[in-house]
């Protein structure tokens, strides 16, 4: 992959969502903290941090830690194994990392997510897997190789992707589609669903900043809520005879004109039934 020169209207239009791309980074950044700055935020109480440390050529297996964590912790990550340290919410401890997010200041801010930043020893990583949402990275110190997939994974294919574990969802079966190398002064843009692995080099430091939309089914759990609270109770349906002896869709009266599309993707009379069937009759 080539680095490009970064265009707001050539990335909306042909790129966002749809492949990954190099750009020369194409904002001021005045980061001057080093790497054993950044982890000490690790020691924070109220941060939000982890560590991965993966047994050599094993994705399978590894050790998934929770911070705080202490300076002994720090010191003890190996050095005979891919290591990574993550800290979350980087732009309340160094608010200079707020640019970034200007800059993307075309992306609603109400898909923004934090900014996080990624430390690698010597060969760390943090597993091939894939996100279900918009990650652009930077690195800051130190050069890493990348991997990524050239077919897109769907939810449904997900979960047979992965090893099955609750902590992390590492893929199992990782196709490399293109490799490169990533240094400082670019960053890299991945879309959803896009499989991709990052191997460090040599010590690292990244920062990944996430453009996430919210789940689908926590959003319909809010439409229908807000729905809910605008019917009464004693609110019922009724029949148009009118229109046919039939139930359709069109002939039940009373049903917000939203959920008339809804209705007809199923069985009306079933789900009159099944509704009735929750009352008690």
């Amino acid at each position: 992959m080539s680095v490009k020169t970064f265009n707001k209207d050539e990335f909306v239009n042909d790129i966002w969502n749809k492949k990954p791309e190099i750009y020369k980074i194409p904002f001021n950044l005045n980061f001057n903290n080093n790497i054993d700055e950044l982890s000490s935020l690790a020691l924070e109480e109220d941060a939000n941090s982890r560590a991965i440390i993966f047994e050599k050529n094993d994705f399978s297996k590894f050790s998934y830690l929770k911070g705080p964590f202490n300076e002994s912790d720090l010191k003890g990550l190996p050095s005979d194994k891919p290591w990574s340290l993550m800290i979350q919410d980087l732009e309340e401890y160094l608010p200079e990392l707020n640019e970034i997010k200007k800059f993307f200041g075309f992306i609603p801010e109400v898909f923004h997510e934090d900014i996080m930043g990624v430390i690698c020893g010597e060969n760390g990583t943090t597993g091939p897997h894939l996100d279900w949402y918009h990650v652009f990275i930077i690195p800051i110190i130190g050069k890493k190789t990348w991997k990524i997939e050239s077919r897109f994974t769907k939810e449904t294919e997900f979960d047979q992707r992965i090893f099955k574990n609750e902590d992390l969802k590492i893929l199992k079966n990782f196709e490399a589609g293109t490799e490169f190398c990533l240094s400082p002064g670019e960053l890299l843009y991945i879309p959803p669903g896009l499989g991709h692995h990052a191997t460090s080099l040599n010590t690292s430091l990244s920062l990944s900043f996430g453009v996430k939309g919210p789940r689908l089914n926590l959003l319909l759990d809010v439409l229908y809520t807000k729905f809910m609270e605008k019917i009464h109770e004693d609110q019922r349906v009724g029949i148009d005879l009118s229109k046919s002896e039939h139930i359709s869709a069109s002939s039940i009266l009373g049903i917000p004109q939203e959920f008339q599309k809804l209705l007809g993707m199923d069985n009306i009379e079933n789900l009159i039934l099944e509704a009735r069937n929750w009352e008690g009759y």
